[in-house]
């Protein structure tokens, strides 16, 4: 479960792991919609890392955290075909699309 404990407001009921390379590249792309899941990216140390939304097929919110889980930037509603290039270092990755 992804819950925002500041907000007492759970994010997703379930959530997938990507550590490995290749589950990190896929990521959304073209895969369907699981309702309540939210999608986990964990990276090795703290960096700034862009993301794309090429071949995901609804509009996704992402959230960057820290090494300790705590949010470091939001993007709401990134668009498919969109890049996003944040501001602040992160370890982990949630992507969260509507349907999810």
């Amino acid at each position: 479960m992804i819950t925002n404990h500041t907000q007492k407001v759970h994010l997703a009921r379930n959530c997938e792991i990507a550590s490995g390379f290749f589950g990190k590249m896929k990521g959304l792309m073209f895969s369907a919609p699981k309702p309540s899941t939210g999608f986990v990216m964990w990276f090795n140390s703290m960096s700034i890392r862009g993301i794309h939304t090429c071949f995901v097929k609804e509009p996704i919110d992402v959230i960057y955290l820290d090494e300790t889980w705590k949010v470091v930037e939001i993007v709401k509603r990134l668009e498919p075909y969109s890049f996003h290039q944040p501001t602040q270092k992160s370890q982990f990755i949630v992507l969260k699309d509507l349907h999810r």
